[in-house]
């Protein structure tokens, strides 16, 4: 059978795991310069705050309910999601870390899901602090239903077998089916699929004209047939980007040239890890009325993931983009053409090999003691509006809690 481990709340989990004064109350975590809305505790989705909504939208509820608003801290996420996923690595074989806070996982011993899944539970929890859901059924997308009901159940757990699976479809709606979006279920409602168990029953060849490749793989999996495997190991990607808003708009060339370079040295760390070289970079300049795009692609001679000179390449190209009349509010770098990184022709090899020195001690430096341990003198931070972030406290030496 499938598992599916899903943290509660997540980023509102992580929140209230160092603040425990903070547990039952109402707590929004907002998005990049706190503008939106991008998690919420159980308590500030019963006062009916929306996912993605502006944040000023809400400010008299903030204020009538005792909102706690905290700016996101992806730091503490990220570092909190690793040490669920390697308890959980570390207690079931063949996981599929989904996302930050989901993954799925293989339980060859059905029988006895249910106390296995209920241990588990426990054991995240005790171990990392955090409260999850698990649901487990025959297939991920069963799985991915057993996991929301297991979130209205006492337990925490539901298990979802071949003979409680006509129950589950009938009363789960299609546009709540994992990876059917509003566009497919109105085309399915207008073809008289309200339910899951609807899409089960339709004929094929008209499910066929309905839905894409993907879409009729999710009916398979909702008949209980295991169709969408496990990838314990992602595949690699085909590109490699980042575009944020600042904080206010820049209308001079120098400022936005050095939040670039940051940008540029992140995305060539995370191509280093994926063990490739780009052969593209593309730089994007977005005005003040975002509507107002500029945009340049370059293809490079030689397919490289080395920091400075990927540095100078994109501030060339923010000069060719830049104009000072326009005030502007975003930029954002993109890596394509992404091939392995593989030893270089004879001419080439000496020159790489040392770039590659450089840059993986670069790389395990700031791995070590915390991004930007290590920075190219072009980088500086995008300006960000973040004065209720909470602390580093498991990254960061001086911002550990403090008992006393």
């Amino acid at each position: 059978m499938i598992g599916l481990v899903d943290c509660n709340n997540f980023f509102a989990s992580c929140e209230e795991l160092f603040r425990p004064y903070l547990r039952g109350k109402p707590i929004v975590v907002l998005s990049s310069n706190d503008g939106c809305v991008i998690a919420r505790s159980k308590a500030a989705k019963k006062l009916g705050i929306k996912m993605g909504a502006p944040a000023f939208e809400y400010r008299e509820l903030f204020k009538k309910y005792n909102v706690e608003l905290c700016s996101s801290n992806f730091t503490l996420y990220a570092d909190m999601s690793r040490r669920v996923m390697d308890v959980l690595k570390s207690t079931v074989p063949s996981v599929e870390v989904y996302s930050i806070d989901e993954a799925f996982f293989v339980l060859e011993d059905s029988d006895s899901a249910e106390s296995i899944a209920t241990e588990l539970r426990k054991k995240l929890f005790k171990w990392t602090g955090i409260p999850v859901s698990i649901g487990i059924a025959r297939s991920k997308v069963l799985a991915k239903l057993a996991s929301e009901e297991a979130k209205t159940t006492p337990s925490g757990v539901c298990v979802v077998y071949e003979k409680d699976e006509t129950a589950l479809l009938q009363k789960t709606e299609v546009e709540e089916i994992w990876g059917i979006g509003p566009r497919l279920s109105q085309r399915a409602r207008a073809h008289g699929i309200y339910t899951a168990y609807d899409l089960t029953i339709h004929p094929q060849i008209s499910l066929q004209k309905l839905f894409n490749v993907v879409g009729q793989k999710i009916v398979h999996e909702l008949k209980g047939e295991s169709i969408l495997q496990l990838e314990m190991v992602r595949a690699p990607r085909k590109s490699i980007s980042t575009a944020k808003s600042f904080a206010y708009t820049i209308d001079n060339e120098e400022d936005i040239a050095s939040i670039l370079s940051s940008y540029i040295a992140r995305v060539t760390m995370e191509l280093r890890k994926e063990g490739s070289l780009a052969s593209i970079i593309q730089i994007s300049l977005f005005c003040k009325d975002r509507e107002t795009v500029f945009e340049r692609s370059l293809a490079l001679d030689e397919p490289t993931s080395y920091t400075p000179r990927l540095i100078e390449i994109g501030k060339r190209m923010l000069s060719t983009l830049f104009n000072p009349t326009y005030a502007y509010k975003k930029v954002g770098v993109c890596l394509s053409g992404l091939v392995p990184d593989d030893p270089a022709p004879d001419l080439y090899r000496k020159v790489q090999t040392q770039e590659h020195s450089v840059m993986e001690v670069v790389d395990r430096l700031n791995c070590k003691h915390g991004k930007g341990t290590i920075r190219f003198a072009a980088e500086k931070p995008r300006p960000v509006k973040s004065s209720m972030r909470s602390s580093h406290a498991t990254t960061a030496w001086d911002e550990l809690p403090r008992v006393h």
